[in-house]
């Protein structure tokens, strides 16, 4: 949300138009990651051309944000795309992590460099197409081609490992974990309380809320 983006040289809020247009693409880069139930546990304050990036914990009560872990992880997916489209903008970014001793709400400042020998980085331009899809997967295996060049990608990247779950059993298996997770939070009364209280049943309460857990967007199957 940009009204959490605060100008810090002039001390006030939503002053979007003294902010220069390259820092605000990066800004919105930032504001896009993903995040618990779309909460966006970050507020952004800009200096200069550094950018604070700040953990709001009450943005998210979540019982999954145990210890504000999922927060944390939230706001390094919003640095990273931060410093992901600098790239584009042609900054050399600097980034300090909890930079002031004892202030752990203070999670990163990145400082923007502009440097025209930057080249712009790989991910760049799946920035901005990153969706979240629940749909259930295809059913038809992939085709050998696939295969290698899903593996062959992991080999020129040189570092990670890839495992295909490909027998019948084991991706029954899989399964069988994942859901786990819905049926202890729908078997449990506070979780279950908990996690309907924060859908949106219509668009009106979506675009009232702005916490991004619209019932649509679940596309969860008829029960």
């Amino acid at each position: 949300h940009f009204r959490r983006i605060i100008d810090a040289n002039h001390g006030h809020f939503g002053l979007m138009n003294d902010i220069q247009q390259d820092l605000l693409r990066i800004l919105e880069a930032g504001n896009s990651a993903p995040s618990g139930e779309n909460c966006q546990p970050w507020h952004f304050v800009v200096r200069g051309s550094s950018i604070e990036i700040h953990l709001l914990p009450e943005r998210d009560q979540s019982a999954y944000s145990w210890g504000q872990r999922t927060s944390y992880l939230a706001n390094g997916a919003a640095i990273e795309n931060m410093v992901i489209a600098a790239s584009i903008e042609r900054y050399r970014t600097e980034v300090a992590y909890f930079p002031k001793q004892g202030d752990t709400w203070h999670v990163a400042t990145i400082t923007c460099i502009k440097d025209q020998s930057v080249k712009t980085d790989e991910l760049a331009p799946y920035v901005n197409k990153r969706i979240s899809n629940r749909k259930p997967y295809e059913k038809t295996p992939i085709t050998n081609e696939d295969r290698e060049k899903l593996l062959a990608a992991v080999t020129e990247a040189g570092y990670g490992s890839l495992a295909l779950a490909e027998k019948k059993e084991d991706i029954h298996r899989l399964g069988r974990i994942g859901s786990t997770n819905e049926e202890v939070m729908l078997a449990n009364r506070s979780l279950h309380q908990f996690f309907f209280s924060h859908v949106s049943w219509t668009k009106e309460e979506d675009e009232k809320k702005k916490v991004g857990f619209y019932i649509k967007t679940l596309e969860l199957p008829l029960p």
